[in-house]
């Protein structure tokens, strides 16, 4: 996904999680500075281990916290990044409408979103929409994780320049611009 997504410039990441989106975007040449947000505290030293073992030019910046706390204590980089990735993660960050809004203040004119998400499953595979209710509780209560959002209609209904969303399996993939 990333690979595929043309990323340059500023990179805002919002999966920091133990750095897996951070490995393949030290891959990526056109990126010049790369900020990856945990709210996890447990993820933390494992970013600070993936940025002491980085692979790239570009700038790394870890922030300990969410994206709301981020734009708040950083209000000089509203509006400034390029592209903002976020892999996996929005199934614990709230409703997606204003999350959506808030990844939008975040990135300058002609920004990018690169988004890939679990998401419920479409109404035609209930068998899929079963086992995903099911599955639903435990994820909440252990991870803190809703697989069961609509987020790709949700990310439709934000306004963006242009957006290309598809679905595989139980996957959102989308691209998005501002």
């Amino acid at each position: 996904l990333i690979r595929h997504a043309s990323l340059s410039g500023r990179v805002l990441d919002l999966s920091g999680g133990i750095g897996g989106g951070l490995k393949y975007l030290q891959g990526v040449s056109g990126i010049t500075e790369i900020t990856c947000l945990e709210r996890n505290p447990y993820f933390i030293d494992d970013l600070k281990e993936m940025e002491t073992r980085k692979s790239t030019s570009a700038k790394i910046e870890l922030f300990r916290g969410s994206l709301p706390e981020y734009l708040t204590a950083k209000p000089q980089l509203v509006g400034s990044f390029d592209a903002v990735v976020c892999i996996h993660s929005m199934c614990s960050m709230g409703h997606p409408r204003p999350v959506a809004k808030l990844i939008q203040m975040a990135l300058k004119k002609g920004g990018k979103l690169v988004f890939m998400e679990n998401v419920l499953a479409k109404p035609q595979r209930e068998h899929f929409r079963t086992i995903q209710s099911l599955c639903k509780v435990p994820w909440l209560v252990f991870g803190g994780w809703d697989i069961c959002k609509d987020t790709g209609s949700a990310l439709k209904d934000v306004g963006w320049k242009s957006i290309n969303v598809s679905y595989r399996s139980l996957v959102c993939v989308a691209y998005l611009s501002v």
